[in-house]
C-alpha cells in the first residue's frame, strides 16, 4: 500500500503584492535573501526551467507544492520553526524536514540542481521508502 505523499518547497517570502514589493526591493538592496526564490525566479518572473520541472513532477505523479511562509498552516509552521526557504516532506499527516535553508542555498539557484538533490526522495516513492 503506497502512503499518502506531498511535498512543500517552502519561500521565506509572503504571497502578496506588498510581500513581493518588499522582497523585489529588498533582495536588490541584498538586504533580503530567498535560496528558494532564486531558484525558481529570474529578475523579472519566473524562470522557464522552473514551469517546466514543476510540469514534469505533476506528470510523474508527485505531488509538489511551492508555497509562502504566509500560506503554510499553523501546524506546518510550528514544524518548520523559521527554517527558510525549505523543503518539507508530508506523509501521512507527518513532517520531514527534506532540504534544509542551507541545502537549498548549496543549488545556487539553479532548477537543476535542486531536480537533483530532491531526486532520492521522489523515488523513494516508488520504492516504498
Amino acid at each position: 500500500m503506497t502512503s499518502k505523499r506531498r511535498f512543500f518547497l517552502i519561500y521565506d517570502a509572503d504571497q502578496s503584492i506588498r510581500g513581493e514589493l518588499s522582497y523585489f526591493v529588498g533582495h536588490a538592496l541584498g538586504t533580503l535573501q530567498c535560496s528558494l526564490c532564486d531558484i525558481s525566479h529570474g529578475p523579472l518572473r519566473q524562470k522557464r526551467a522552473w514551469k517546466v520541472w514543476l510540469g514534469d513532477m505533476d506528470t510523474q505523479g508527485h505531488e509538489v507544492r511551492p508555497i509562502h511562509r504566509n500560506q503554510m498552516t499553523p501546524e506546518l509552521r510550528d514544524f518548520v520553526d523559521g527554517r527558510l526557504a525549505c523543503v518539507v516532506e508530508q506523509r501521512d499527516g507527518a513532517y520531514s524536514m527534506i532540504l534544509s535553508p542551507t541545502e537549498l542555498a548549496q543549488c545556487n539557484g539553479q532548477v537543476r540542481a535542486l531536480a537533483a538533490m530532491l531526486e532520492p526522495w521522489l523515488d523513494s516513492d516508488r520504492t516504498g521508502r
